[in-house]
């Protein structure tokens, strides 16, 4: 299981770790990405999904979607 997995994740983008006891706040474009992933979603389609609904060129999206995994697995998340 993904570290991500075990996060308790509200729609206001607050999500809590009970493993750690860390906390986080994501914007929306964290959220969506996170919420993809947790749906078994990768990268690519994570970025898609972006384009799509967030109208942004998917280079952009592409940025925000590997920003965000490195940031997951800088933090051990993933």
């Amino acid at each position: 299981m993904n570290g991500y997995c075990r996060l308790k994740v509200y729609d206001t983008g607050f999500a809590f770790d009970p493993t750690t006891g860390w906390t986080f706040m994501l914007n929306e474009t964290g959220l969506a990405i996170l919420k993809d992933f947790r749906k078994g979603c990768g990268e690519e389609d994570a970025a898609e999904r972006l384009v799509r609904e967030r109208e942004i060129s998917l280079p952009a999206a592409q940025r925000d979607v590997a920003d965000f995994s490195s940031k997951l697995r800088s933090l051990g998340l993933s």
